[in-house]
């Protein structure tokens, strides 16, 4: 009986401790979105490692505000996300969901005083269902990624 009882303190203790930790990494990733609020202008963009206009492929500016990522060219709006972060991971991730009935988009991302990197998979043109991965690097050569930088803009 004894050590059912010491199981269950054990049990107990663990459980307190992974909330604890929980509550510790949400934290961490509200302070990190409060560092990547504000408006980014992009000053190259790459797909599959060739570059691109970001005006041309409607991410000329981006606009992240709380967990909302809005992309924009000509300052109108051309796609919305929430976003979620995990900046404790290597590199660090962050998904992004268009609607509620939408798999989120597993980026990954890196901020460096005012520069930031969006790094995130190409969607296949066909509509069949495949597992669409995480970046592993800020490389898109002969990868099926895309590759945004900014420049956070004064306000």
């Amino acid at each position: 009986m004894r050590s059912i009882s010491l199981l269950a303190a054990a049990l107990l203790v663990a459980g307190a401790a992974l909330a604890e930790d929980k509550k510790a990494d949400d934290k961490a990733a509200k302070a990190e979105l409060k560092k990547l609020e504000g408006t980014w202008k992009s000053s190259s963009a790459e797909m599959g490692g060739k570059e691109f206009k970001p005006a041309d492929i409607g991410m000329e500016k981006v606009r992240i505000k709380g967990s909302k990522l809005t992309f924009l060219t000509k300052d109108k709006e051309v796609a919305t996300f929430e976003i979620t972060i995990d900046p404790s991971k290597k590199p660090k991730h962050m998904e992004w969901v268009k609607s509620k009935k939408a798999d989120p988009l597993p980026c990954i991302y890196e901020l460096k005083g005012d520069e930031l990197k969006l790094c995130f998979p190409l969607l296949p043109k066909e509509k069949a269902k495949v597992e669409i991965k995480r970046p592993e690097g800020f490389e898109t050569k002969d990868k099926p990624v895309g590759l945004i930088v900014l420049k956070r803009q004064k306000s």
